[in-house]
């Protein structure tokens, strides 16, 4: 995340386990029971699944 971050895209992390990229339209997720290896600040080092879409996920109000 920090070097989509430092390539100048806006990424929104949210304590559901759930990270978005708007400007690429992309949703990541590691909301699943797998034991996945910790990074040093204690997040999952992998996502359960990527969906990428065409069309403005967050709705018409941005949200």
């Amino acid at each position: 995340m920090e070097r989509l971050e430092e390539r100048g895209h806006t990424v929104e992390q949210n304590d559901d386990g759930v990270d978005t990229l708007p400007d690429l339209k992309v949703i990541l997720s590691n909301e699943s029971s797998f034991e996945y290896p910790m990074d040093e600040e204690g997040d999952p080092i992998y996502f359960d699944y990527a969906l990428v879409t065409s069309v403005d996920f967050r709705g018409p109000r941005g949200d």
